[in-house]
């Protein structure tokens, strides 16, 4: 917590007091000689507005901490665009030398930038943070590896695409033919070379049989040099001829000549002998290769090329009704190749219809003529939708006679023009057309049943327009243009059930209290309460419930949906358990400079709160005063390789296997905690992920402590999830070295890891 002093410091030794503003040399602050030096040294101890000097040969210069305390946070801290000391700028005077909202437009900027002559070395350009400056479409800002990049590009060539856009096969040269490039085969293009043996510099070789070979001049003089007979001269026993003795018979092998590995084989032997070539290339016309087996074939080796030639106009397959070798197929008259399309021929010679008069063949043509007879009227129409003909056949009308075949109780109709196996029905050209009399006194004359799910009417009477005067609904109603009748008034109407009444003519109703049911009312619209929202009596009408979460509530002199108001809820009735959940080690209250909405207050230094106790405590005399509070964080954003080891420091970004690669120095003492791991991607099932942070006093004796995050294999972590160790702890002196080891157990590459986070305090 901080202290409150009467006094002023005095700093003896030629020092800054803060030890952070430059590193101390032989007793004295001197500045750092780079941005990089600085950000290091002040790793875990910057606070916003901390002041850095710097010396990188150019000048001594101030930087600081301004927007954030991330190392590209660190920007120059004043700067002039001459020397000396500032005295006014826009008008303001020392000591009123403070830049306010407005000073520099965007369009004074450009004017400024325009007025440069020369932008060679822009210093005041360069240092500014990149992420101030916001490229487009025609202004990027590229790196010196991306224009290497660019200008080791092959320049844009139409030869190029032109020949990208062929489609060679194996063993083909690319050739430009015509104006134009194209892919040609290895004989194709011997041919265009038209090789002589001059070609080859076999210019001076005769192609003559052996028999007539040449010989040079020189050897025909040395020939014509020779003794034509030679005389007999004894030869001594003592002589040898390849270490035989000439005193004895001379034999030599096939090794004597240096022909060894020659095989004594016979030319009608060669060819059926057993050779099992490795990486060999077996060419001419002569060469036969037998029996290989499918399995020496890979799969789409065979090339629609290698196959035998076929004739014109046939197919490849096998036309017989069981497993064969492939042959040709050919077309029958009826089938055609246009280009490599086979289409059925319209034949109409050959392609006719056969027509049957009741399973009897009529004749054979290629068409059928529909011939209309009496009373008889035949369309045909081309459905061209369904690729048919549609052929309608009307009867204008029809007699009959003789006498009706079944027995009585069956509906017929005969010339006596009756109905029925009895006198039953009778149908007359006058007066009751159509009469039916029940035979007994318990039939009924005539009914009209529906059909199942009958929706029309079951009877209408019409006039000679058609005009419906009377029917019956499907459902029993009955209904006539004109109903009358004599009733005047000698009717009395009584109704009975849950409205009630009785009397003649008009007469009063009631209706019995609560028997009307949510059906007989009428009906509301969606998401709404039937009631009256204003603050007097009048009928009622739909509340309705226009947003979620709304409830219904009285608001002043109304009644609708809406938000609860602070009016509306009971003094403490709100308990801590209906608060919206709050991040972990954190206080609800506000520190905005207004009233507003609660805010979540992050435990700062000077504070400790109990996690099991609950009790917040000012750490000073008698507590653990935090005064000094450091964050590590290592971002390397990828993965660890299937079954492997590697390390990362803290701060760190990337990994390494080598331990001494990663490992740093703890300036001062604390306590390292809470480690936080976060990661994206699923864990692979073959193994866990295991992060320790591992320390020692020195390098011979680093070894992994208490503080481990394990995930399990299998884990999901989706698009981001934290995982974490706040229990344990691991204490540090000044001078230990310290790194984090991530152990993969999987078989596979594990998810990824973005984010390693640890705490430390002293």
């Amino acid at each position: 917590m901080s202290q409150e002093i009467n006094e002023n410091f005095s700093l003896i030794a030629p020092q800054s007091l803060d030890v952070r503003t430059g590193k101390i040399v032989s007793g004295s602050t001197v500045p750092y000689i780079s941005l990089s030096e600085a950000n290091t040294a002040t790793t875990g101890k910057r606070y916003l507005g901390m002041t850095i000097l710097v010396d990188s040969g150019a000048g001594l210069k101030e930087y600081w901490y301004k927007d954030g305390i991330t190392n590209n946070d660190l920007e120059l801290k004043t700067s002039s665009g001459g020397t000396g000391t500032i005295t006014s700028v826009f008008g303001r005077t020392t000591p009123s030398i403070i830049a306010t909202s407005g000073d520099y437009m965007a369009s004074q900027v450009t004017n400024a930038l325009s007025s440069i002559v020369s932008y060679s070395n822009p210093s005041w350009l360069t240092g500014l943070a990149s992420s101030k400056i916001i490229d487009d479409s025609t202004h990027r800002f590229v790196t010196d590896s991306d224009k290497t990049i660019w200008n080791a590009k092959q320049s844009g060539s139409g030869d190029l695409t032109a020949i990208s856009a062929l489609s060679p096969v194996n063993d083909d040269i690319i050739q430009r033919k015509s104006g134009a490039w194209t892919n040609r085969t290895i004989a194709q293009y011997k041919t265009d070379l038209s090789l002589t043996k001059s070609d080859v510099s076999l210019g001076n070789v005769d192609n003559v049989s052996d028999l007539n070979k040449p010989i040079s001049t020189a050897t025909q003089t040395a020939l014509d040099l020779k003794q034509d007979s030679l005389g007999y001269t004894a030869v001594p026993n003592t002589r040898t001829i390849n270490g035989y003795a000439l005193s004895a018979n001379i034999t030599l092998v096939k090794g004597d000549l240096s022909l060894g590995n020659v095989d004594n084989t016979s030319d009608s032997t060669k060819n059926s002998a057993t050779v099992t070539l490795t990486n060999k290339t077996i060419s001419g016309v002569d060469n036969t290769i037998t029996n290989i087996g499918t399995s020496g074939i890979s799969n789409s080796a065979i090339t629609y090329a290698k196959i035998q030639n076929i004739a014109a106009s046939r197919l490849f397959g096998n036309p017989t009704v069981s497993s064969a070798t492939p042959s040709e197929i050919s077309l029958g008259s009826s089938l055609s190749f246009s280009g490599s399309v086979i289409s059925v021929v319209d034949n109409t010679s050959t392609q006719k219809i056969i027509s049957y008069s009741e399973g009897s063949i009529v004749g054979t043509r290629k068409g059928i003529n529909f011939v209309s007879g009496a009373n008889t009227t035949i369309t045909i129409t081309d459905d061209s939708v369904n690729d048919r003909v549609n052929v309608t056949i009307d009867s204008a009308g029809g007699g009959g006679g003789g006498t009706p075949g079944g027995s009585s109780g069956q509906l017929q109709y005969n010339n006596a023009a009756s109905f029925g196996g009895t006198i039953a029905g009778v149908y007359t050209t006058s007066g009751n057309l159509f009469m039916y009399t029940s035979q007994a006194v318990g039939d009924i004359p005539l009914t009209l049943k529906g059909a199942a799910s009958q929706t029309g009417d079951l009877f209408r009477a019409v006039n000679s327009s058609s005009v419906i005067l009377a029917k019956i609904t499907s459902a029993g109603n009955i209904s006539a243009t004109n109903l009358s009748g004599t009733n005047t008034g000698d009717q009395t109407i009584t109704l009975t059930g849950e409205v009630t009444g009785s009397g003649v003519g008009s007469f009063g109703t009631t209706i019995t209290a609560n028997v009307v049911s949510n059906t007989h009312l009428r009906t509301s619209v969606a998401l709404s309460v039937i009631g009256r929202s204003a603050n007097s009596t009048g009928n009622v009408a739909d509340i309705s419930a226009g947003t979620d979460g709304y409830v219904l509530r009285r608001s002043g002199t109304s009644l609708g949906f809406g938000q609860i108001v602070a009016a509306g809820i009971t003094d403490a009735t709100i308990t801590y358990a209906k608060l919206q959940n709050i991040t972990s080690q954190t206080l609800l209250g506000r520190y905005a400079l207004t009233a507003g909405v609660g805010q979540e207050i992050t435990i700062g230094t000077g504070l400790d709160l109990d996690d099991t106790t609950g009790i917040l405590s000012a750490t000073g005399s008698g507590g653990t005063c935090y005064d000094t509070l450091s964050i590590f964080t290592a971002n390397p954003a990828t993965t660890i390789s299937a079954s492997t080891t590697n390390y990362i420091s803290l701060n760190g970004n990337t990994f390494n296997s080598t331990l001494a690669n990663r490992v740093i120095v703890i300036p001062m003492s604390g306590t390292l905690k809470n480690l936080f791991v976060f990661a994206s991607g699923t864990q692979p099932a073959s193994g866990t992920l295991v992060f320790t942070i591992m320390k020692a006093s020195s390098f011979g004796s680093i070894a992994d402590t208490a503080l481990i995050v394990t995930i399990s294999a299998s884990t999901a972590a989706g698009t981001g999830t934290v995982y974490s160790n706040t229990v344990d702890g691991v204490s540090v002196s000044a001078g230990d070295l310290i790194v984090i080891k991530v152990v993969n157990n999987a078989t596979a590459s594990s998810f990824t890891i973005n984010d390693i986070s640890l705490l430390m305090t002293n």
